[in-house]
């Protein structure tokens, strides 16, 4: 086992925090999968025949049930190619894959989550693109992605993965509430922080201390680097140097960022949620009638509409300056050390997944918005986004997201830079003292 194997090879329970946004998404989309007519299949040139291998998953319930009838499409139109699909709980995925490579017994093919990629990437787990196809099909291939996508599937300039389906945080709103507060959804629901730090506390009811109110404006939750990367981002702060050795955030825009939580707190509109690293205990708060006003993955729609009791509304979240998005998801890798033959066959389909009409077919019955450029010009994703309107936040948010910082260490960084944004919101440091003790570990991590 190499040492950066060694490295990662007993990642704590918060080292997984990091996808903790769109394991909730994955999560709640199942309660409400719609259907769609399945298009004929658009069969690859098979190079490969009578091969079975191994795809690991993280999707449950009718989700995983979704995943796997497109599986059986592909094979369908490859009868030379077999594929077992393997259920794989989301949090047990690195464990269980590096357990897999040190027993010279991983798959052939693993949905990886973003930060994962370039932790498997780094220590040699994955098989570049390039290994598998010639360079003007990679070339192809990566100008087919839109241009954040094809970021998310390379490390270090070299193309690993294909895109599966990715999401975007928006913000969620009660339209009762909102109109209980004498406020109009359509006009004046906040875009900008300093437009949140005033609407919050006018829909806050009944606040008695920091912790209770009857109905909060807003809820921040504890514990969701997602949630934090895109706002360093919009401060106009920068995570890291261009060559991701050196950490930046504790810079004075990453101080402002975590001060800027803080004051909407002090605006007594808003109360910090601690605790909450899969975004649950907000959602909760949010579904029950008790905010407003709240962030999540646009891929937790179907399942906040089932739990909810009320209509609930969609709008592009507040941003702290600069307009840039979030962007979490999912890629599909082939791994090293599998026979060559189901390398192969893992290829085939990984081409076969980013045709347009098959990652529209995807997005339509998941929610996960397609890498694939050319999927939106599809009847099928016409048709998804004009039967729901809501949609069109997160579609449209899509083209300026930005993917999640692509470094193996960054794992356990994120969990660093939660943690001082834990001490600063419950008054324990002050944003600079926290955020240079998270810089020093993360130097120590990159070093």
């Amino acid at each position: 086992m190499s040492d950066v194997c060694r490295q990662f090879s007993k990642p704590s329970r918060r080292q997984f925090l990091a996808a903790g946004a769109a394991i909730v998404g994955s999560a709640v989309a199942v309660g409400a999968l719609g259907t769609a007519s399945p298009p004929a299949s658009v069969p690859v040139a098979a190079r490969v025949a009578d091969v079975t291998f191994d795809l690991w998953h993280i999707f449950a319930g009718a989700l995983g049930t979704a995943f796997t009838g497109l599986l059986g499409e592909f094979t369908q139109a490859n009868p030379g190619i077999k594929i077992n699909p393997v259920y794989v709980p989301y949090a047990a995925v690195l464990q269980t894959a590096l357990s897999a490579i040190a027993a010279g017994q991983p798959p052939a093919m693993a949905v990886t989550e973003l930060t994962l990629m370039a932790n498997l990437a780094a220590q040699g787990a994955l098989t570049p693109l390039k290994a598998l196809n010639s360079a003007s099909t990679v070339e192809n291939l990566r100008k087919s992605f839109t241009p954040s996508v094809a970021e998310a599937n390379s490390y270090r300039g070299v193309s690993y993965t294909v895109p599966l389906g990715y999401n975007s945080n928006q913000l969620y709103y009660n339209p009762d509430l909102v109109k209980q507060a004498g406020l109009d959804p359509d006009q004046d629901l906040p875009k900008t922080w300093s437009e949140l730090i005033e609407v919050a506390p006018k829909l806050t009811k009944n606040r008695t201390s920091a912790q209770q109110a009857d109905v909060w404006g807003y809820v921040i939750p504890s514990n969701g680097p997602q949630v934090l990367e895109v706002r360093f981002w919009q401060c106009g702060a920068q995570i890291f140097n261009q060559a991701g050795t050196k950490p930046l955030f504790q810079g004075g825009k990453g101080q402002a960022m975590f001060e800027k939580y803080q004051q909407l707190v002090r605006s007594k509109g808003a109360t910090y949620v601690t605790t909450d690293a899969t975004l649950s205990q907000t959602t909760d708060l949010f579904t029950a009638g008790k905010a407003a006003l709240f962030e999540q993955s646009s891929t937790a729609i179907l399942g906040l509409t089932s739990a909810a009791g009320f209509e609930i509304g969609v709008s592009s979240f507040p941003t702290m300056g600069h307009g840039v998005f979030s962007m979490g998801g999912y890629n599909l890798g082939i791994f090293n050390g599998a026979a060559r033959e189901q390398q192969q066959a893992a290829n085939e389909f990984a081409r076969w997944w980013v045709q347009p009409e098959i990652a529209a077919r995807w997005t339509s019955v998941s929610n996960y918005l397609p890498g694939v450029t050319a999927a939106w010009d599809t009847s099928t994703l016409k048709n998804w986004l004009a039967a729901d309107p809501r949609r069109r936040v997160a579609a449209d948010q899509l083209p300026k997201s930005r993917p999640r910082p692509n470094l193996p260490q960054y794992p356990q960084i994120s969990v660093d830079i939660v943690n001082a944004f834990d001490h600063t919101m419950l008054g324990q440091t002050s944003a600079r003292a926290a955020l240079d003790e998270a810089a020093a570990q993360a130097k120590e991590s990159l070093e």
